[in-house]
């Protein structure tokens, strides 16, 4: 195993990055070592941008004693290479080889990477790229030789950093797709960084499109894309799409025809500038994005992974649905937060539906919903909201059953159950989200068991039938709903719940456990039982008293009626209530 150093790990909205890095001297050496990253921290095979990578190899004609104090020379270095892979995130090897430059060390490979947590974070995921990257670094012993370039092969400083036109370098490849290698020296025309508005680079491209030696290699694309979205990033949304929405597509529209005219650019990397345009300036407007997107369609293989994200995030509908988009450009494999925001945009409506007032849920799209919630590896990634819009869907179309075949979060069913601020819950909805938890494996808050208890103990007296919807999910999906346990053991095994946290202890749950045995499981010993139990709880004389008595009359009435045994009739009317008020109102006001 090679001489890894490795960073920390950087979380930023969710998003984390980590680094690793180690001497090389020569390209051929990186297929193995992407190899050996995966056995050294097995996690990053699962990340969304596992091998983010640059690298920069030399050799040195100065003896070890030359180079501690000449300067180096043209003639000094030979075989200066280098290159990047972007792992489909555009313009990430381009910034590890950056700060490779910038701290003058050669003969190093870093690799940078990243799992997305679901938030776009713009440019400042270059920083988070750039920050762990030095930790690496730092912790690998290389950045000790400042004003030198350091060969980090040997850890030692091969003569003083170079300057001037003796930088001009022109660098060979070697590496396979991806990979790209551009001069050292710089002479930029396009100032961008000067620019405050779109409209000054706009008046630049025009100047010097045609003249600027960076447009050439490429490079001056991505510096302008990434400034005007570090800058618009800054800006309220609403600004930006009524003063700069025009401009956005007129810049894109300019970029891409210079790009078409610029032969010098490889075709790979005139990809990574299209998915550069569409990660940052879809959500500003989307006609740039259809724009770059024309020319990555031949292949979907060509659209970077946060693309796709983007494209249907901020799909507005009018040409494709999301869905539509969803199955035209998803991945070959499964990817979470793809697939999250196709939920999110099927849950939620495109902008087009929601203005027409097309966008809720009906049985067809719910079905759609399902299938991609299904792909969905990491369910932990979908957020509450989401997952509350989800439920509110299934219970207002009374396919609430398909939550016992799906894993909700715990704290959905609690809030479902005990702050509900959406379609109000049947009695059916309870057992479903009841037997949901248990599946999971977690038992419900002693408060959502007492708001569980009647509603499931009332469904012992009619037989539950599959609504039509529900049908139609399970013959379109192929879902299975679980067999359901004996409703009576699930109401008892709610009560025994109840007794063991000691959460009978008001008249209200007194009443409630009485009446759940004895009008709803037909059980009038355990009726009985509470009864004895609770009498002797609560003063005589009491409202609170006089209402168990009342309801195990009733009780014991109904028990007679139902088992047609009139011998229990004189037992109710012993137990009826005489005081405070008359035998005939303690019922009644029942």
């Amino acid at each position: 195993m090679s001489r890894w150093s490795t960073s920390s790990i950087l979380t930023m909205k969710k998003s984390k990055f980590k680094a690793f890095c180690t001497p090389i001297t020569s390209s051929t050496e990186i297929p193995g070592l992407l190899e050996d990253i995966f056995k050294l921290d097995k996690t990053v095979q699962k990340a969304s941008h596992p091998l983010m990578y640059a690298w920069k190899t030399t050799q040195s004609n100065l003896t070890d004693k030359q180079a501690k104090s000449a300067a180096v020379e043209l003639n000094k270095l030979v075989n200066l290479n280098q290159g990047f892979n972007d792992n489909r995130e555009g313009g990430s090897g381009l910034r590890i080889l950056g700060m490779l430059d910038r701290l003058h060390l050669v003969n190093i490979l870093v690799i940078v990477s990243r799992w997305y947590g679901g938030t776009p974070l713009g440019p400042a995921r270059f920083k988070c790229m750039s920050d762990v990257g030095m930790e690496a670094l730092r912790n690998g012993g290389y950045l000790g030789f400042k004003g030198k370039w350091t060969d980090c092969s040997k850890k030692t400083p091969i003569g003083n950093m170079l300057s001037g036109r003796s930088r001009a370098f022109v660098f060979r490849s070697t590496l396979t797709r991806n990979t790209r290698y551009f001069s050292v020296t710089r002479s930029t025309y396009i100032d961008v960084k000067s620019h405050n508005s779109l409209n000054d680079t706009l008046n630049c491209l025009r100047e010097n499109g045609d003249t600027d030696p960076d447009l050439k290699s490429g490079q001056t694309y991505h510096d302008i894309i990434n400034h005007h979205a570090s800058r618009v990033e800054k800006l309220p949304k609403e600004e930006v799409i009524e003063k700069e929405y025009d401009d956005l597509y007129m810049l894109s529209l300019t970029l891409l025809k210079l790009l078409e005219n610029t032969p010098e650019v490889s075709q790979e990397y005139k990809k990574e500038i299209l998915n550069n345009l569409i990660e940052k300036f879809s959500q500003y407007n989307y006609a740039v994005s259809t724009l770059a997107l024309r020319k990555l369609l031949e292949d979907k293989r060509n659209l970077s992974l946060e693309s796709i994200n983007q494209l249907i995030t901020h799909n507005p509908g009018r040409v494709d649905s999301s869905w539509s988009l969803y199955h035209k450009l998803k991945p070959e494999e499964p990817h979470d937060i793809i697939a999250i925001s196709a939920l999110k945009k099927l849950l939620y409506g495109d902008s087009v539906e929601i203005k027409e007032n097309l966008h809720k849920v009906d049985i067809k799209k719910l079905i759609q919903i399902l299938q991609i919630y299904e792909t969905v590896g990491d369910k932990s990634l979908i957020d509450d909201k989401t997952y509350l819009c989800l439920m509110d869907n299934l219970i207002k179309l009374n396919c609430t059953a398909i939550v016992t075949s799906m894993y909700i979060p715990p704290a959905i069913i609690e809030t479902l159950i005990n702050e509900n601020d959406g379609t109000p819950l049947n009695n059916i909805d309870y057992l479903y989200l009841y037997e949901a938890s248990i599946n999971n494996g977690v038992s419900l808050s002693g408060n959502a068991l007492l708001k569980t208890l009647m509603p499931i103990s009332k469904l012992q007296l009619t037989p539950i039938v599959d609504s039509e919807n529900l049908k139609l999910v399970k013959s379109e999906l192929g879902v299975e709903i679980k067999d359901l346990a004996p409703l009576s053991g699930i109401v008892e095994e709610i009560r025994e719940q109840i007794l063991e946290l000691g959460l009978d202890d008001t008249p209200e749950m007194m009443n409630n456990l009485i009446k759940s045995a004895g009008f709803y499981s037909n059980d009038l010993k355990a009726a009985i039982k509470y009864f004895q139990n609770y009498q002797t709880k609560v003063p005589d004389g009491t409202v609170a008293q006089n209402n168990l008595k009342s309801i195990i009359s009733l009780v014991c009435t109904y028990d007679c009626i139902v088992k047609e045994d009139k011998k229990m009739i004189n037992v109710a009317e012993v137990l009826v209530p005489q005081t405070p008020l008359p035998a005939a109102n303690n019922l009644a006001a029942l």
